[in-house]
Parts: structure tokens; sequence; C-alpha cells
């Protein structure tokens, strides 16, 4: 397993917040019913690793569950933010990108009013990661549009 680069992460929060993220704390333990929004279908309710037997609560699988849980507890006003969590998998790829844990900055663009038009905020959110590794990794950085709504960013 590699060493966590804490000079990318630390890059990446002063890039985005240039940007208009804020920079928050989160929850890295979620109850299980939030941990289950954003499972793969075949994990849905089935126990793992990171659960927390005394308590019903998981330890975060990315921060974007941390974030659904600060807004269905509305915790979260509306906003651009950002965070840097631990995300703890349940991966059986093991490579440099498939871990069973790693540290990752996550961004959300939440209206209170619910979340901004998805399109918007899909691409406003791949836009500044795509500025991101092209500033931070210059030609390292190869952007694919997949579909209409999936765009894949890979590094050399």
């Amino acid at each position: 397993m590699g060493i966590i680069n804490y000079e990318i992460l630390s890059a990446s929060q002063k890039f985005y917040e240039k940007l208009g993220h804020k920079i928050i704390d989160v929850p890295w333990v979620v109850s299980n019913n939030i941990m289950n929004i954003t499972k793969p279908e075949e994990l849905k309710n089935k126990e793992e690793y990171y659960s927390l037997k005394y308590c019903e609560k998981s330890l975060v699988a990315s921060g974007e569950q941390s974030f659904l849980y600060m807004i269905i507890n509305g915790q979260l006003p509306s906003g651009r933010y950002q965070t840097i969590t631990p995300c703890f998998r349940h991966e059986n790829q093991k490579d440099l990108t498939h871990r069973k844990y790693f540290m990752k900055n996550e961004l959300i663009i939440y209206e209170e009013s619910g979340f901004a038009p998805l399109e918007i905020s899909c691409k406003v959110l791949v836009d500044h990661a795509i500025k991101f590794y092209e500033e931070y990794l210059g030609d390292k950085v190869s952007v694919n549009k997949i579909s209409k709504n999936q765009t894949d960013i890979e590094c050399d």
C-alpha cells in the first residue's frame, strides 16, 4: 500500500477553496441507513468490515456519506463544500485506484431547497476536478467523455 500523499490533499483543498468550496469537518462515522444510500446493491444491508457493532454505525466509505448524514440531520446549509475524509471500502481488487482504505477530498454543491440541478452541479464539480488535475499533474491527465453524464479522468 502506498503512503498517503498529504501534499496533494492540501493542494486540492487550497485549489478548491479558491473556487468557492468551503472547507468543513464532517463525521467519519454514520448510521448504517446512511451507508445504504450509496452502497452498491449487492452490499446493502450486509454487515461489513467497517461496521461498529455496538451502535449500528459504520466508518464512512466516502465523504459523500458524511455530507448525506449532515443533510438528513439538518446540519448542512446551502453552499459549496469540500471535506477530506478517510474512505473505508470493501474492495477485492487492490491496485493504484482500488484500496481497502484511503484519504480523499470530497466536493458537494448543496441547496437547502434540494440539490442544485444535477447536470449543472456535476458539470461544475467535474470541471473543477479536471482543472485541479491539469494544474497539479499537467500533461499526465487524460479526460474521456464516456456519455452525457459520465466523464472519466485518468492520470498516468
